[in-house]
């Protein structure tokens, strides 16, 4: 390849990485507030106030840059010249991160040290998304973001601190593949694209060069789900595990701190991902008839704690109705409305209900929250609009939810509309064809002391996410073994251990799936064991696959509260 095509291919990746630069704004008004609120009070406030203003300030920069990048057209020649901000910013960013972080940690309270590393982690694997398409950007943000903060640790007296100063280099080493592998996706989508020289022509418009790079990213974003949910899994199940032991009430008060940010990135993350394929119209679905009532067991089970724990009452009513819908997309429709009402509702109570429209059939959830007003109901839908959330209050949500509603309601064919007053509540309506009743399986009955009891089998590659899960469920009462494959689990068992129910991840070594190892495991104990594949993919083909095997499907990041509501689904043990 000559050098003026590898000149024009460079450019356009740095335009692609000026188009996604944008994203990287809201997380940094995120990371700004959770910090200081975090460490308020255990660091001098002139310290913690000039380094969320210098990192406010730094932001603030970023989207002039950007500004001033998308001010006029530009040549690939001049586009090139811009390259060199973007690795500059990336050394100053990442310098906030990693000697703030040195600078604020106290070495002898490792819930703090805890709370720096996955500050620090999760913005370096949020900028693998955004600055990817540009090698030194990315390289040059995580090496200032982290390295400061390990030697400071490896530096340490303590061989427990030094341990963790040598693991997050190790950390830095494997998101430097990442980097590379996602970096080498988007220079083969750009190589290829640039191959027709019409097309290269024609995408010299401004507007066809945005829409291609706005596919580009969301594609880019939907392959790479599975690495992006893996490490926020085994966080949400850690700081559940920790949530077990008793704490004194400043280490309690930062764990919880902890877990809401966990919370907060893995919500973003998941949207960002969601949104991303419905762009890129990479989302596949495939309606069936289907009873509503399973569906509407799951979501009271899944939702009823935290409605209760509101105050507020929840109510499903889903009668012997039957709908033709994907199973898979309505869950997520329902579930995102649900939790939007959740949100938004102080008092009262949120009902789901189903009323006949002719051949169709409309579910109703309402509530008895704040209301929207009429003037901001026609952009409820849009991405990261909120109306009742000026301050980005990331306890309300980031605005992705009812955008990804619509999304998957458009996708489906099904109509949806929506009634709501200020002060008097909202009513979203979803209406989708009416069908046949037809057979139900039948389900276990619930266990009403939760899942305490349960044999489970665990069976996941990644040693983590295992203990993680071990944790978890042992606190719950369960009594858990661990394997990394159903062979390892057969042998064991062999010995007379049997188990209640699966849970097994999809991803295995090998080329393993979870399917196979579920199938082998029933097959051993000759009996339908319950079983639940857990996964971060979200391409359509894996996804049908575990449908075909009967198998339900629980995604990570996996909340601690959606594991616990889908094994109250299994029966008790005798």
């Amino acid at each position: 390849m000559s050098d003026s095509t590898d000149s024009v291919l460079l450019a356009d990746r740095v335009r692609l990485l000026y188009k996604q630069i944008p994203t990287l704004h809201y997380g940094a008004l995120i990371v700004a507030v959770v910090t200081v609120i975090v460490l308020w009070g255990t660091v001098p406030r002139h310290l913690l106030i000039g380094w969320a203003a210098l990192f406010l300030l730094l932001s603030g920069m970023r989207l002039l840059l950007v500004r001033r990048f998308f001010s006029r057209e530009r040549d690939d020649a001049d586009v090139l010249r811009w390259r060199h901000q973007t690795t500059l910013v990336g050394v100053f960013s990442g310098s906030l991160f990693g000697f703030g972080g040195a600078l604020f940690v106290s070495y002898a309270d490792p819930y703090q040290v805890i709370f720096i590393i996955v500050l620090i982690f999760g913005a370096v694997g949020s900028a693998i998304v955004a600055q990817s398409a540009y090698p030194p950007a990315y390289a040059t943000f995580a090496f200032f973001a982290v390295v400061p903060f390990g030697v400071s640790l490896m530096l340490r007296s303590e061989t427990a601190l030094m341990w963790i100063g040598a693991l997050t280099l190790v950390y830095l080493l494997s998101q430097f593949g990442h980097g590379r592998h996602l970096s080498r996706m988007v220079s083969e989508w750009v190589r290829v694209r640039s191959e027709n020289a019409d097309l290269v022509e024609r995408l010299r418009e401004e507007n066809q060069r945005a829409e291609q790079a706005v596919v580009a990213k969301s594609r880019f974003l939907a392959s790479a789900s599975h690495d992006l949910r893996q490490p926020l899994h085994a966080l949400e199940l850690f700081v559940e595990a920790q949530g077990q032991e008793q704490l004194a009430p400043p280490a309690e008060q930062l764990r919880r701190r902890m877990g809401a940010s966990v919370s907060a990135l893995g919500e973003l993350i998941n949207g960002l991902l969601d949104v991303s394929k419905l762009e890129a119209d990479t989302v596949e679905a495939a309606p069936r008839p289907l009873a509503l009532a399973p569906l509407f067991e799951r979501l009271k089970a899944e939702l009823g704690p935290r409605a209760e724990a509101a105050g507020l009452r929840l109510r499903l009513g889903a009668g012997r109705y039957w709908v033709v819908s994907d199973p898979q997309h309505l869950e997520r429709i329902l579930r995102n409305l649900l939790d939007n009402a959740l949100k938004y509702t102080r008092q009262g109570a949120i009902l789901v209900v189903c009323r006949r429209r002719g051949d169709r059939l409309a579910i109703e959830v309402r509530d008895t929250g704040v209301g929207i007003d009429p003037a901001a109901q026609a952009n409820i839908f849009q991405e990261f609009f909120q109306a009742h959330n000026p301050e980005r209050d990331s306890a309300k949500g980031l605005g992705l939810g009812l955008a990804i509603v619509k999304g998957l309601a458009d996708r489906l064919g099904h109509e949806l509309e929506v009634d709501s007053r200020p002060g008097a509540g909202s009513v979203f309506r979803l209406l989708l064809p009416r069908s046949a009743p037809g057979d139900v399986p039948q389900s276990a009955p619930l266990v009403s002391t939760g899942p305490r009891g349960l044999r489970v089998v665990v069976v996941d590659d990644d040693a983590a996410i295992r203990a993680g899960l071990e944790s978890v469920l042992s606190g719950w009462g369960c009594r858990v073994a661990g394997y990394e494959s159903a062979r390892e689990c057969i042998e064991d068992a062999a010995r007379g251990w049997s188990p209640d129910v699966l849970l097994v991840d999809f991803r295995l070594r090998e080329g393993r799936t979870g399917d196979a190892d579920v199938s082998a495991l029933r097959a051993f104990f000759k009996r339908p064991l319950p079983a639940f594949v857990i996964t971060g993919e979200t391409a359509p083909e894996p996804l049908r696959r575990i449908a075909a095997a009967g198998l339900r499907v629980l995604h990570k990041p996996l909340q601690p509260a959606r594991l616990r509501a889908a094994l109250a689904t299994v029966a008790a043990p005798h």
